[in-house]
C-alpha cells in the first residue's frame, strides 16, 4: 500500500487544482522534524535543500524531502520563521516552522518529540504539569505569526506536535481565530485534566481533525475531547506511531472502524494507573526514572542504546544507590501498574 512518500510522488496537481488534504498536513508535519536555516525572509524549500539537516539515519524523511522538492504540488512551498529551542533546565524541547503555501495560506508545523531525554522528559511531565514549556511557546509563536502576516493558516503536528497545535488553537485570542482554517493532530496525545476543565473545545470543534493509527498509544494518552479518525497502518503496536506506516489510497488515508484490542487494553491500563496516582506521585515517579537515565551521561535514547550493556550497569548501580524510601516508591508504583495490567487482561481476552 502507498504511504505519504508515494502520495507526494504521485499527486502532482497544484493546491489550486486539488485542495489541501489531511495527507498534505501529515507531509508538512513530518517536515517539521527537519532542521532549517534561520532566515528572515521566505525561501522556497527547493532553494535551501542543501542547508536542510535531516536527523541521522532517518532515511524515510530524507526520501520524503527529495520527493517534496521534486513535486509540482510542493515545488513552490516556502519556508519561514523556523524556531528551535532546547533547554535542559526547563525540560523543554520545542521546534516549529511555518510553510507558505502557493495558495497564500500558511501551515504552522510543530515538531513532535525528538530522541533526546529532555524531549521525552517534557512529554512525561504532561501527566502532572500544565502547561508544559512547549505549550506556552506554541501559543506565543502562533499569536505572533498570525498577527504578523494576517493570513489564513493551518496548525498541525505529529505526536507532541499535534498536542501543541490543538493547545494553541484552543487558547488563540478571538481576534486571531478568524484566520484559523483547520487544526491537524496526527496521533497527538491528550491533555492534563485541568486544561480540559478550563478550556472550551467548542471554539475549534468544527476545525479540529485528529488522526490516529489502529493501535494508537501516544494519541490516546491522558484526557481528550477530540474526535478522531482511525488510520490503517502497516506496522504493529507502538511502531504504528510512525507516520510513514500510515496507509494511503489515492489522496486520502485508508480508515478503519475501531481501535485494535491492544490499543484499547493498553490505554485502559494506563488511564486506570494514572487515575490512582496524585499529580505529586506522578511527578516523583517520573523524576526518579529520568534521574536514573541521566546518570548514564547520555543525552539521547540513541546514545543510551548504542552502549546499552554499560548503561544498564550504570542504571542498576543508580537504582541500588537510591534510599530505601525511593526504592520502595518506584517498585510499589510499578507493581500497581503490573497488577492493573493483569486484572484488565481477561476483559480483552474475552472479547
Amino acid at each position: 500500500m502507498s504511504n505519504m512518500i508515494d502520495y507526494v510522488k504521485t499527486y502532482q496537481e497544484s493546491m489550486q487544482q486539488m485542495p489541501f488534504t489531511e495527507v498534505d498536513s501529515l507531509v508538512l508535519a513530518q517536515l517539521a522534524y527537519l532542521s532549517y536555516p534561520h532566515i528572515t525572509t521566505a525561501v522556497r524549500i527547493s532553494d535551501m535543500a542543501t542547508m536542510i539537516q535531516v536527523p541521522t539515519n532517518d532515511n524515510a524523511s530524507r526520501e520524503l524531502l527529495a520527493a517534496v522538492i521534486a513535486s509540482r504540488r510542493f515545488q513552490n512551498l516556502q519556508v519561514l520563521d523556523y524556531l528551535e529551542e532546547m533547554d535542559v533546565d526547563l525540560e523543554k524541547q520545542f521546534a516549529v516552522v511555518t510553510f507558505l503555501l502557493e495558495t497564500g495560506q500558511l501551515y504552522i508545523a510543530f515538531r513532535g518529540t525528538d530522541g533526546t531525554l529532555t524531549g521525552w522528559k517534557e512529554d512525561f511531565n504532561m501527566a502532572f504539569q500544565y502547561p508544559i514549556p512547549s505549550q506556552t511557546a506554541a501559543l506565543a509563536y502562533v499569536c505572533q505569526t498570525a498577527s504578523l502576516y494576517g493570513k489564513p493558516f493551518y496548525l498541525g503536528g505529529h505526536s507532541k506536535g499535534g498536542n501543541l497545535a490543538v493547545y494553541a488553537a484552543c487558547l488563540l485570542p478571538a481576534d486571531l481565530q478568524k484566520y484559523l482554517l483547520y487544526v491537524f493532530s496526527h496521533d497527538g496525545p491528550g491533555f492534563h485534566q485541568d486544561f480540559l476543565d478550563a478550556c472550551y473545545f467548542g471554539t475549534i470543534k468544527t476545525k479540529l481533525k485528529k488522526t490516529v493509527p489502529e493501535c494508537s498509544l501516544i494519541g490516546m494518552l491522558l484526557f481528550t475531547q477530540e474526535r478522531y479518525t482511525i488510520v490503517k497502518s502497516n506496522r504493529f503496536y507502538i511502531m504504528e506511531h510512525d507516520p510513514f506506516s500510515w496507509e494511503i489510497e489515492e489522496n486520502h488515508f485508508i480508515v478503519v472502524d475501531q481501535l485494535s484490542d491492544g490499543s484499547i487494553y493498553t490505554n485502559l491500563v494506563l488511564h486506570q494507573w494514572l487515575a490512582g496516582l496524585s499529580y505529586e506521585q506522578r511527578e516523583k515517579f517520573v523524576d526518579i526514572i529520568f534521574m536514573i537515565l541521566n546518570k548514564t551521561g547520555v543525552t539521547t535514547f540513541q546514545e543510551l542504546l548504542a552502549i546499552w550493556p554499560t548503561n544498564i550497569i550504570i542504571m542498576l548501580k543508580t537504582i541500588n544507590e537510591l534510599d530505601d524510601e525511593e526504592k520502595f516508591y518506584v517498585w510499589e508504583t510499578l507493581k500497581s501498574l503490573i497488577l492493573i495490567a493483569i486484572k484488565r487482561l481477561p476483559s480483552i481476552l474475552l472479547n
